[in-house]
């Protein structure tokens, strides 16, 4: 695709006027966005001080038109007053800013002067303290209707009778909401709230974000969003309670952001048209600027996206005679080192796969001879590994690039040669001529070419060495490459040597538990194996998974470990056990799920532990599980533990044969066994398993690295 101006075919160059146009559109734009930020902030600190000043001048107005109605209620007041009759003696009321006046008398009963009143309000001692000492009293309500401003003032005949005159303002004489009576500035939405929040005048998406409870003690100012558009709200406390007796109120006004930031918009304009213009000078200077050949760096773009696709092959041709070429020249080793990498990494993953996947020994060396030619690039490579019965000798092979033959020989290092290797940890070059120590065998051509020896050791000493032989022309970067190699190569046998060390252990742990609980009583010595044995032979029968049979294997181990709890006399009793002694032995599986449930380890085996006396007809214990509900791996272990309890002698009977047992097994199939369980155990007893003898191919087989004997490591 042809670029779109001259000169920029390449992204340098495009870069090169991207620069120019970045120097001046950097600092144009940074100081745009910094004044329009101090302008905002200015504006909206502007706005804050306004909203706290119309705020307080709203609140000044409130207080002096609030007082003036209660004067004029006063001066009605004096127009009307008491003579101490049924009924006042009452002058004409003139007009007022009153929607209703109402006369209250002692015993509680009202008449209405003008319009109606409704239900007056109850008034608290501090108000009625008020009225007592001559003076107005103020109280303000909250309803449906909107908010209703009550004035009350005490009226006293000279008789000693007493009156209140209540009086129900205009709402439009204090809050009026019209453009002649509205206490805000134009523009400015008005709110008029009590000192609990409830509203006088005050629309509802600004009452819900007025909480009197999270407000400051004066005022101050919030800002709130109602359906994508921005507020700012200013809100000051109005105080009634020294001239009126009043709770104070909340007055609010609320305007848009958008009018606050208004001017910033002729700004805005402004600055687009400033930006534009400086962006397009300086992107003519930028193409006046280029006036080199791309060529060098175009090289190196498709050099560089070759490697990125995975071919290291590929170099960039650079003869520029400048710092292109030298790039180039780096590139291009970069190039090879990186290759030499990722071969490495790879081939170490699968010396890593083959150590998880099959911890042996033989996987480990054929994945190592698979990746040394490779990582290293040698002609001959050498692997020298003790051998686990005997860690003094040690087994030596070695595979031959050219010749594509395989070696192997013993060979026993001698103390010397051990501590040299020792001694040098990081690796050593055995110079051609000098005879190859006994650890490396019969090379292919030992008096040819110079050979490296990279020990592998552990904590425990040296184990091991893997060789590279003609190793003269290796340079620094490949015998870092080998020496990577060596430390996967001794972390990969580490690694088996423990995984079979914590298998062997953890088969060896599980087995000496369940040989100590069989050994509670000399007649059941021996079931729990015998018992995972036959368990193991049906699990194969059936076709069953490792993990399946691992499963098995645990639970057979384990599943009467809760005959810890049942004592010796009871298992050894000639004689039928009584219902209670019979309830003891029962709670066996109980117990041994409750011994194994702290143990996350043994988890999966506890249905094996709990439920291996259940059957398929619901007559098994402690749950009474029926069919489906009993897991198969556990319908296997019932039957070879019934299985093996009828072959064995017990104290109240001989065991039975095998085919009595069988018989009684497969009388009892399809009811209270699993048939293809039962099945399977015949076809085992006919291929020729007989109780006892272990189940072959299930259990896990590892070779570990071998320890270093004591006198190899000296």
């Amino acid at each position: 695709m042809a670029p779109i101006l001259p000169g920029t075919r390449s992204r340098v160059a495009r870069r090169i006027v991207g620069l120019f146009v970045f120097c001046a559109l950097v600092p144009v734009t940074a100081l745009a966005i910094l004044t329009y930020r101090r302008v905002a902030t200015a504006l909206e600190g502007q706005a804050h001080a306004r909203l706290g000043d119309e705020t307080k001048a709203s609140g000044l107005i409130l207080v002096d038109r609030v007082t003036g109605i209660a004067a004029e209620l006063e001066s009605i007041a004096n127009a009307v007053a008491p003579d101490g009759a049924a009924s006042p003696h009452r002058g004409p009321v003139p007009k007022t800013r009153f929607r209703a006046l109402a006369l209250e008398r002692a015993d509680g009963s009202t008449e209405s002067l003008i319009g109606e009143a409704g239900v007056l309000p109850a008034l608290d001692a501090k108000q009625r303290a008020r009225l007592e000492q001559g003076q107005t009293a103020l109280l303000a309500t909250s309803g449906p209707a909107g908010g209703r401003l009550y004035f009350v003032h005490l009226l006293r005949g000279a008789n000693g009778t007493s009156m209140r005159l209540w009086g129900l303002a205009e709402n439009d004489a204090v809050w009026g909401l019209t453009p002649d009576r509205i206490p805000a500035p134009p523009g400015m939405g008005f709110c008029l709230l009590t000192s609990v929040g409830e509203s006088l005048s005050c629309p509802e998406a600004i009452r819900r974000r007025l909480d009197p409870a999270g407000l400051g003690p004066n005022g101050g100012t919030l800002g709130w969003q109602e359906q994508g558009t921005q507020f700012l709200t200013g809100y000051r406390r109005v105080f009634l309670g020294h001239d009126f007796g009043a709770s104070p109120w909340i007055v609010a006004l609320t305007l848009p952001e958008s009018a606050v930031l208004a001017p910033l918009a002729s700004f805005g304009r402004s600055f687009f048209l400033v930006v534009a213009l400086a962006l397009a000078v300086v992107f003519g200077l930028g193409q006046i600027h280029i006036r080199r050949s791309m060529n060098p760096l175009e090289q190196l773009t498709v050099a560089t996206q070759r490697v990125a696709a995975g071919d290291f092959s590929h170099t960039a041709l650079v003869a520029s005679g400048d710092e292109f070429e030298t790039l180039a020249i780096s590139f291009n080793q970069m190039a090879r080192d990186l290759q030499g990498q990722f071969t490495t990494l790879a081939k170490l993953h699968e010396i890593d796969r083959a150590a998880l996947a099959v911890p042996t020994a033989d996987a480990i060396s054929a994945a190592v001879f698979a990746a040394a030619p490779v990582v290293v690039r040698s002609d001959c490579v050498t692997l020298a590994i003790a051998e686990p019965d005997d860690p003094t000798s040690w087994s030596i092979t070695t595979r031959c690039h050219h010749s594509h033959g395989e070696r192997r020989v013993r060979a026993r290092p001698s103390q010397e040669e051990l501590a040299e290797l020792r001694d040098h940890a990081a690796g050593l070059r055995i110079p051609a001529g000098r005879p190859a120590p006994s650890y490396l065998g019969e090379a292919c051509e030992p008096e040819t070419g110079e050979r490296v020896v990279l020990p592998l050791l552990t904590t425990r000493g040296v184990f091991g060495v893997l060789a590279f032989e003609h190793a003269a022309q290796l340079g620094g970067s490949a015998i870092g490459r080998a020496r990577q190699l060596a430390d996967q190569v001794t972390l990969a046998f580490s690694n088996a040597w423990h995984v079979g060390e914590l298998e062997q252990l953890s088969w060896g742990a599980l087995t000496a538990l369940a040989r100590t609980i069989d050994a509670v009583s000399p007649w059941t010595a021996g079931h729990s194996e015998r018992v995972t044995h036959a368990a193991l032979e049906i699990g194969r029968q059936l076709d069953l998974g490792a993990d399946a049979l691992h499963l098995i294997h645990r639970g057979g181990l384990l599943h009467d470990i809760g005959k810890i709890a049942v004592p010796a006399a009871l298992l050894d009793k000639p004689g039928p056990l009584t219902p209670d002694e019979m309830e003891i032995v029962r709670s066996h599986p109980s117990v041994g799920a409750r011994i194994l449930a702290p143990i996350r380890a043994f988890r999966e085996a506890i249905p094996l532990v709990l439920h291996h006396h259940e059957m398929l007809d619901g007559s098994g214990y402690p749950d009474g599980l029926r069919a489906d509900e009993i897991p198969l791996v556990v319908r296997i272990l019932t039957v070879a533990d019934i299985y093996d309890a009828l072959v064995s002698d017990r104290p109240y009977r001989s065991g039975w044969s095998s085919e009595r047992a069988l018989a009684f097994l497969e009388g009892g199939a399809g009811t209270k066994f699993d048939e293809r369980v039962t099945t399977a155990l015949g076809a085992a007893l006919s291929n020729g398993w007989s109780p006892g003898q272990r189940s072959g191919g299930t259990e896990p087989v590892a070779q570990p690295i071998p320890a270093v004997a004591e006198g190899a490591v000296q």
